[in-house]
């Protein structure tokens, strides 16, 4: 056992890496692209594009369920060395993506008459919205057809190092693909097509790597009668719970861009572009060890797992205080500077944006434990309503409160599920209620500390003379100084504290946790 253990932490370091350096290329690439299109474009023409991805990423909700519940069901045969069930759930996985992308491509076409009642406001002349949105509708199809089932087979085996370093390559490709095509031909169409051609690439070097390293693993056979079933049930439950995250980002554009116009779609979609951006670096961490969390649960205790997961959601935590402390009073400086005062919203936004990333934060290490444990069916109910609540205030407080009316919708909506039914949950089914109280205390308290980090940080920052980017720096020390503080003040007499410091030595030096020896 100790041998198992100490591999994942050699296969977390490794992931770990691989993950941020894709997940900062993935985001430092595209906004320098972004930056560079909302000069080249207009505000108009990348609403189009955030439109039309928003409007697919709802079309594409018949496939969420089966990435996540396939990758799951292979932990425990492929921990066991059964081949042939891996093989299985491959040709499974294959067939039901085939359906997914043919599904997609109809519902897709059918839209088509009814694109120009998604925008209010002006169209750019010279754009054809049904080419433009089939475009878009091809790239998304062409994802699901081609070897989908090979990104999740990597992922499965703990080589999300693969995964990331070919998105790596490819988003840099792609960005400067993008910009280079349409400085020089100022041509959109031919602007969008550089998606599909990408996304073929992606899968393609997917099959390679997969069969290049693991070729005994290959989509043929088929599973039993009970794996089907319980596929089945484990994919209908992830259906209805990831509609939720779709349902807060891909809504939010459609709502502001019905109700507000396409540039408002621009400048909310550029606010949210930043606080996804430090969420999906944060985020990185936890994908990246999230294949290693699924092995442990297959050959570990419950205790154990326990353990870790007060652990890594210290660390997670405390790391999101910190990088959400330094959003908060950066958020306004930063977008003058991106994008321009015309581009920037009041100061009151900011704040809200930053409190909704945290609130984002606080759930991510519950739903890795819940992805890991598959657990989704019994989320199913819980996540209906929280659809629901998440529509119904996006078009009423929008229509009070503008683009803040979404962001508090979101924070409503997400505070529902990671304070509620999502930790009540993985409790429920796996690590015991009586457990419960005292994750949803730590969660309360993290969010004090958040909230104690911001006000402490706000009130030095506004003693500061300077301005510009000497501002921003002084901010971030500021930060830097308070959350790290709070932080070892809550470790005083804390265990779980000690332990979580003692993972982050043993990663760093490449050697064993104490508490795992």
């Amino acid at each position: 056992m100790a041998k198992k253990t100490e591999g994942r932490v050699t296969i977390a370091r490794r992931n770990v890496i691989a993950g941020l350096i894709s997940r900062g290329v993935m985001i430092l690439i595209p906004f320098l692209t972004r930056t560079l299109l909302i000069r080249l474009m207009g505000a108009e023409r990348l609403g189009v594009n955030s439109l039309f991805t928003s409007v697919l990423s709802v079309i594409s909700l018949a496939e969420l369920g089966i990435d996540s519940a396939i990758t799951y069901s292979m932990y425990k045969p492929i921990a066991e060395g059964d081949t042939d069930t891996v093989c299985g759930l491959l040709n499974v996985y294959r067939k039901l993506y085939r359906y997914v992308g043919l599904f997609i491509l109809a519902v897709g076409t059918i839209g088509i008459p009814f694109l120009r009642y998604l925008i209010s406001g002006e169209v750019p002349e010279d754009l054809s919205l049904p080419l433009v949105y089939l475009i878009f509708l091809g790239n998304t199809v062409a994802g699901y057809l081609l070897y989908a089932h090979k990104r999740s087979l990597l992922i499965a085996l703990q080589r999300n190092d693969y995964v990331s370093n070919v998105s790596t390559i490819i988003v840099i490709f792609q960005n400067v693909a993008q910009v280079a095509v349409y400085a020089l031909t100022k041509n959109y169409y031919l602007y969008a097509f550089v998606l599909i051609v990408c996304t073929v690439a992606t899968n393609l070097l997917f099959q390679y790597l997969s069969n290049k390293y693991y070729g005994e693993y290959q989509p043929k056979g088929t599973v039993t009668a009970e794996v089907k079933g319980n596929l089945k049930k484990q994919i209908g439950g992830l259906m209805i719970t990831k509609l939720c995250v779709q349902s807060r980002n891909a809504f939010d554009n459609i709502v502001v861009s019905a109700v507000l116009g396409l540039a408002l779609v621009t400048i909310y979609s550029n606010y949210f572009y930043v606080i996804n951006a430090v969420h999906s670096v944060l985020g990185a961490i936890l994908i990246s060890i999230t294949s290693s969390i699924g092995n442990s649960i297959a050959v570990e205790s419950k205790e154990k797992n326990l353990q870790d997961l007060k652990k890594i959601q210290f660390l997670y935590i405390w790391m999101s205080i910190w990088a959400m402390t330094c959003t908060a009073l950066l958020y306004s400086d930063f977008m003058t500077i991106w994008v321009g005062e015309e581009l920037v919203l009041p100061f009151v936004s900011a704040m809200i944006f930053s409190v909704y990333g945290f609130v984002l934060c606080l759930g991510d290490v519950n739903g890795a434990y819940a992805d890991a444990n598959g657990v989704w069916w019994h989320n199913r109910k819980f996540s209906v309503m929280e659809t629901v609540i998440n529509i119904v205030l996006n078009i009423v407080l929008c229509h009070f409160l503008g683009v803040n009316g979404i962001i508090i919708a979101s924070i409503i909506a997400t505070a529902f599920s990671n304070f509620g039914y999502m930790p009540y949950t993985v409790f429920k089914h796996y690590f015991g209620l009586q457990y419960l109280k005292k994750q949803l205390l730590s969660l309360l308290m993290y969010l004090i500390a958040f909230g104690i980090s911001v006000t402490l940080s706000i009130l030095v920052s506004n003693t500061i003379t300077a301005t510009g980017i000497l501002k921003m720096i002084i901010q971030i020390a500021v930060a830097s100084v308070i959350a790290p503080a709070l932080m070892v003040i809550s470790s005083l007499r804390n265990s779980t504290a000690k332990e979580a410091f003692q993972l982050v030595l043993a990663i760093v030096k490449r050697t064993k946790p104490k508490t795992e020896e």
